[in-house]
């Protein structure tokens, strides 16, 4: 059995591109997440996403009913800090889990996490999510 990890999961950039224009819709490029998710059981998503602001964990949940019950959660509102996202995910995981489950972030910008954080997975926000970046995913997970 493999062990459990969380996944902290922006939209904007991720999974679509940022701002989303001409052919790419809201969520054009979730569908590499769920092949994604699919070959990886044992993962289960927290939302980082600002998308998180105004729209309830269930709402959230709502949009992607093929992910179900592994939306977990939503990470905490906290007040302005340097590297907001990181300690935003920083303060789920102490407040939500087992200090020894590892965790990666998948995010379109590099300067809401610390320098050089290797829990971090960068994506292009023209892009969105690539099959690129879901290598360096599994890569950064140690599977």
């Amino acid at each position: 059995m493999t062990s459990p990890f969380i996944l902290f999961l922006d939209f904007d950039g991720v999974l679509h591109p940022d701002p989303p224009t001409g052919e790419a819709s809201f969520f054009c490029r979730a569908f590499l997440l769920q092949e994604w998710l699919e070959a990886h059981p044992h993962v289960d998503v927290v939302i980082s996403s600002t998308w998180r602001l105004k729209r309830s964990h269930p709402e959230l949940q709502a949009l992607f009913p093929q992910w179900g019950d592994r939306i977990v959660g939503v990470t905490p509102d906290v007040p302005q800090e340097s590297y907001q996202r990181q300690h935003e995910c920083e303060t789920w995981m102490r407040d939500h889990s087992d200090p020894w489950i590892p965790w990666l972030a998948l995010d379109d910008r590099s300067w809401n996490f610390r320098p050089f954080e290797k829990r971090l997975v960068l994506t292009d926000r023209k892009i969105g999510l690539t099959e690129t970046d879901l290598v360096c995913l599994t890569k950064a997970m140690g599977t």
